[in-house]
């Protein structure tokens, strides 16, 4: 005794049977009729169906970054690309007409702040942060393309004022084998309030005073 399963599966298999029969009786342009029509229902179907299957990939994408954040290598595609900011805090300074991200790392004895530009990196300030309330310059570089256009300088004072809860003072060294001629340097420091003062090796102690 066959189950219902097995009857309708049979029944089936009848009916296309009989169907395939009854095209192969159709004239050469009645079969070409026939399968054009057929084409074209799918095709519907299926352009029917696309803007689901897209609101389907969008909604699960957004799940997926807000779960786990987006990739960083498409982060880096769409910096270098559109300008899109790598990091959530989206901060950022105008520089001729120029959005100029940055994003900082503000540690118990460590900070950083980094510039992003288009998957480049414009620039950067380094401070080591010390357990005396004082604060140890280890770098401040702004790259030579980016100059003179007061990145630097936005740049230094967002850094300061988010120091300045935890250092008093922000001390430094300029060896003057790293700067033999250093007056275009001394006059963007003393711009900023730091003292300079010269050592008996011909290397500049540079000091400012936060608090």
């Amino acid at each position: 005794m066959k189950t219902k399963i097995e009857r309708d599966y049979e029944r089936e298999q009848r009916r296309l049977r009989e169907m395939y029969e009854k095209y192969q009786q159709l004239p050469l342009y009645h079969k070409f009729k026939f399968m054009l029509f057929i084409y074209w229902l799918i095709f519907k179907s299926r352009v029917k169906s696309l803007p689901l299957y897209w609101i389907k990939f969008v909604t699960d994408m957004e799940r997926q970054f807000e779960l786990h954040g987006m990739p960083f290598a498409l982060k880096l595609k769409l910096e270098k690309w559109f300008n899109y900011p790598t990091h959530s805090d989206k901060k950022f300074f105008t520089c001729q007409d120029k959005k100029i991200w940055y994003h900082c790392w503000n540690e118990k004895d460590n900070f950083e702040l980094h510039l992003h530009y288009r998957a480049g990196h414009p620039g950067h300030i380094w401070f080591a942060i010390n357990e005396d309330g004082t604060a140890t310059i280890i770098g401040i570089h702004v790259k030579e393309e980016y100059r003179n256009k007061g990145l630097g300088t936005m740049a230094f004072q967002e850094a300061i004022s988010q120091i300045k809860d935890k250092a008093s003072s922000l001390k430094g060294t300029l060896e003057r084998q790293d700067f033999p001629e250093p007056d275009a340097s001394f006059r963007w420091l003393r711009r900023q309030g730091f003292e300079i003062k010269e050592k008996e090796n011909g290397d500049y102690e540079i000091e400012l005073r936060i608090n």
